[in-house]
């Protein structure tokens, strides 16, 4: 008898070779009687093991008889009828109140509480039993069947969950019980064109921290500075380019005058770049590595992506060492799953948690940059990978490709870079909206007035109370 549990967390391949559930399948050749058993939450749909499997065999489902008109039926969500108050809180988190739920039969339409429906006749009907014939069986059952989970509590989940992927995921593999189909693959750039907002300023409000991240290619420095607010809701605030071979010191000094500006909202306050990370990946490592040494004080660390499937985006911090012995963080990103955040989070359509917000460069305020770098070259860049079917020592995975004419993503990789640089601040937005509209945070305004109207001091000499003065 051969168990495997949790199929869709096991590596694609067994080091190279190949598929770890075949592999453990030929040892069970010289048993005339074997059983094999697999198991799991399934994960996305199209790179789900359980799901494929559960088709090629007897698919039976868990179902209920409708107390009305006696048809079979597998209760799902999508059959719920919910009664509910929902409220947004000031993060922008949806709090959902659930009053009542019911189940309404797709045949006859009258709906059934929980407690009746619980009374209602329950067995498994298969829907392929052709499978039988191979000796294949498969099994479906949700949370709508367990006995430890209430249906009122499964549905305030999945309401509150509504519009953040990352949480929708979670409700649907763990809850549902079913794959849950990837955001990405978008048309077109030309529905983010359109989704851009006057800012008014700079930073807009909202905006608590600033990220950087930078990508370094033979010829340039890519790089975006991101703005992070209550629940992860992002502002895009600059893309640039400086042209140069990085191996020069003028190049970096032009990115050091974009990193070490002060961004100001309307009304005067401003915030500097809290930490940035750079990609070490390319051709430059070297330089890469003297860079962040330097400028170690100013949180500013090179990183290094890996597509290695299942670790998180932060996937783990290292050592390497510069000129002279020297050594420096090297923060080691999974590109893979950062790609797919970003894409998770670009289809979020309603401003709140985690939704991308993206400038016009045009403003009517004198004081704002006229040239954010959100143009269409933007936003071609940004969905310019897609996840396609590859075999890879004779296994089915799923791989980021490009498919972008020009091949240019810098863009999605320096979203990913900005995601992964605020995750690893691991930021109290709380605290941070408490610290930026205290009164003790000076303005812009007050301080050129201050410092208009303080007593000139003499040469050689520190006049007394002069500090106080500023």
């Amino acid at each position: 008898i051969l168990l495997a549990d949790e199929v869709d967390r096991f590596p694609k391949s067994a080091g190279t070779e190949g598929d770890p559930v075949s592999l453990a399948a030929k040892r069970m050749t010289t048993f005339w009687d074997s059983v094999m058993g697999l198991f799991s939450t399934p994960t996305n749909a199209g790179d789900s093991r359980i799901e494929d499997e559960y088709i090629t065999g007897t698919q039976e489902e868990w179902q209920h008889q409708c107390p009305k008109c006696k048809e079979w039926h597998l209760v799902t969500h999508r059959d719920m009828h919910t009664d509910y108050d929902c409220s947004v809180d000031k993060k922008g988190t949806r709090q959902v109140i659930v009053k009542s739920v019911i189940w309404r039969c797709p045949d006859c339409g009258f709906g059934f509480t929980e407690t009746e429906m619980r009374q209602a006749a329950q067995k498994y009907i298969a829907q392929n039993a052709s499978a039988l014939t191979k000796g294949v069986r498969s099994f479906f059952v949700n949370c709508f069947a367990s006995p430890w989970v209430n249906w009122s509590d499964v549905m305030q989940e999945w309401l509150e969950a509504q519009g953040d992927p990352e949480r929708e995921k979670v409700v649907v593999n763990t809850r549902f019980g079913e794959a849950y189909e990837r955001k990405g693959n978008f048309e077109s750039h030309e529905q983010f064109m359109r989704r851009r907002e006057n800012y008014g300023a700079e930073l807009p409000e909202g905006v608590l921290l600033l990220t950087a991240a930078v990508d370094v290619q033979d010829n340039r420095l890519e790089y975006e500075i991101c703005g992070w607010g209550m629940a992860e809701e992002c502002w895009g605030i600059k893309k640039g380019t400086i042209l140069g071979v990085p191996d020069t010191p003028k190049v970096w000094d032009m990115l050091d005058e974009q990193l070490d500006k002060e961004y100001r909202f309307a009304s005067g306050k401003g915030l500097l770049v809290a930490r940035t990370f750079i990609d070490s990946g390319g051709h430059y490592t070297k330089e890469v590595y003297a860079y962040c040494k330097k400028r170690f004080v100013r949180q500013r660390f090179a990183i290094k992506g890996s597509s290695t499937p299942g670790v998180p985006l932060l996937h783990k911090y290292a050592k390497v060492k510069t000129v002279r012995g020297h050594t420096i963080p090297l923060v080691m990103l999974d590109t893979d799953s950062g790609k797919q955040y970003v894409m998770d989070r670009l289809s979020i359509e309603e401003p709140g948690p985690k939704y991308f917000h993206f400038p016009l460069d045009k403003s009517d305020s004198v004081t704002v940059q006229l040239t954010r770098g959100y143009d269409e070259f933007y936003f071609k860049g940004l969905i310019s990978e897609t996840k396609e079917p590859r075999r890879k020592n004779g296994v089915l995975v799923y791989q980021w490709v490009n498919i972008a004419k020009d091949k240019r993503n810098e863009p999605l990789d320096l979203r990913v870079y900005n995601l992964a640089c605020m995750l690893s601040v691991n930021p109290d937005f709380e605290a941070l909206e408490k610290l930026i509209n205290s009164p003790n945070v000076i303005k812009e305004q007050s301080v050129k007035s201050k410092l208009k109207n303080k007593p000139k001091g003499g040469y050689g000499c520190l006049r007394k109370g002069m500090r106080s003065d500023y």
